[in-house]
């Protein structure tokens, strides 16, 4: 994936309400056809709320299509770093991403 012209802070800056992940875990293909995975956050979910980061939260656990992620980026940063993904590791900036679905009663959400 190419980069933006995003900064980080800008990312942050102009959300409402939101999380900013640093990490994803433990990530698994459901169903290769719908490209669904499901996963956790992983040391540095932290809540944004009013364009600040407000507090940390605990791992959190979800299920997402990625077609459906990535046809919901707003912000693509300026500068990628090396991610470890599914299949193999890539170069890929940070995304401002709106209605990312993490399961109900997960601790924090």
């Amino acid at each position: 994936m190419g980069t933006g012209n995003a900064m980080l802070d800008d990312m942050i800056t102009s959300t409402e309400k939101g999380l900013l992940i640093s990490r994803f875990h433990n990530l698994r293909l459901l169903d290769p056809r719908g490209a669904l995975v499901a996963g956790t956050t992983a040391h540095g979910t932290l809540l944004v709320e009013k364009g600040r980061l407000t507090r940390a939260l605990p791992d959190l656990r979800f299920i997402q299509s990625l077609v459906h992620a990535f046809s919901n980026v707003e912000m693509v940063g300026e500068e990628a770093k090396l991610f470890s993904g599914l299949w193999e590791s890539r170069q890929m900036p940070a995304l401002k991403i709106k209605d990312f679905t993490f399961l109900p009663g997960t601790p924090g959400s």
